[in-house]
């Protein structure tokens, strides 16, 4: 494989990214995901957002793709970048929720952990036999 053919690879790659993130848009909610399961309701992406975010990382892998002899690359690189920011601007709520959230989802108010908890099973021990001296018992 010649080097040169990286950039077509990861371009294609990055491509493949957007368009999976531009079919997420413009599929209704729950086709590809299954039902939240959370005590809380999540927050609701942007679906316009989303496409922008789809459609900018789709032209940032075509610039990648173009390498310096595509004409349009800075221009592809720009529009892309403009998308991307504009795509995540809108879906702030959404990515905020995604990355910070770490909410009491269990916890009562003094930290103590509320309901049952599922543990997961520990292995047990080896018993070590105690020391000489240590023994309570009289030797015979």
């Amino acid at each position: 494989m010649r080097i040169e053919l990286i950039p077509l690879i990861l371009g294609a790659l990055i491509g493949l990214v957007g368009a999976g993130l531009l079919l997420d848009a413009w599929l209704p909610a729950g086709t590809l995901t299954s039902p939240e399961r959370r005590r809380r309701q999540r927050a609701e992406p942007h679906h316009v957002g989303e496409a922008l975010l789809g459609v900018g990382i789709m032209s940032l892998g075509a610039a990648l793709a173009g390498r310096d002899s595509w004409r349009f690359a800075t221009l592809a690189m720009l529009i892309g970048s403009a998308l991307v920011l504009a795509g995540a601007i809108m879906n702030g709520r959404y990515l905020k929720e995604l990355l910070l959230h770490r909410g009491p989802a269990r916890r009562s108010p003094d930290g103590s952990v509320a309901g049952p908890r599922v543990t997961q099973p520990t292995r047990a021990e080896p018993k070590r036999a105690e020391p000489a001296e240590r023994r309570k018992e009289p030797r015979a």
